[in-house]
């Protein structure tokens, strides 16, 4: 059983969780600290990674090829059905690159695009569009 133990004193106390009996008490302070820094560490990778998404996704829009209403209805449908792809209180959208999985025609989607080795499909094992033939 867990408790908060006090081996300070009373003018400063110093607060640790003793998390089993017998095991070394754990500062509460440098948890919470170890904790914060591993939240903060998160957000900056998901700044990076969302910084490298949008730099492909506006190499997509510039140089890219559109494809046709029939292909991107196909992705949008494999990405729908990928192990990756996540619910948001708005829709689906896809784990690793971040696009919307959906049938629109925003210039915010990836599926709208020819893939060359600089965006499309990221799925760790290659391409799920190529791998589909779409």
């Amino acid at each position: 059983m867990s408790k908060l133990i006090n081996v300070g004193t009373e003018e400063q106390p110093v607060m640790f969780l003793n998390l089993r009996e017998g095991t070394e008490p754990v500062d509460a302070r440098a948890l919470r600290k170890k904790k914060k820094m591993q939240q903060d560490l998160m957000k900056s990778r998901s700044i990076l990674d969302l910084a490298a998404d949008a730099a492909s996704l506006a190499k997509a829009v510039a140089t890219g090829t559109r494809v046709s209403d029939e292909r991107i209805d196909a992705r949008v449908a494999i990405c729908a059905e990928c192990p990756k792809v996540m619910k948001t209180s708005t829709g689906l959208k896809c784990g690793i690159c971040g696009c919307k999985v959906k049938g629109d025609r925003a210039l915010t989607n990836l599926a709208l695009y020819e893939e060359t080795d600089k965006y499309g499909c990221k799925f760790a094992g290659g391409s799920r569009w190529k791998e589909k033939g779409v």
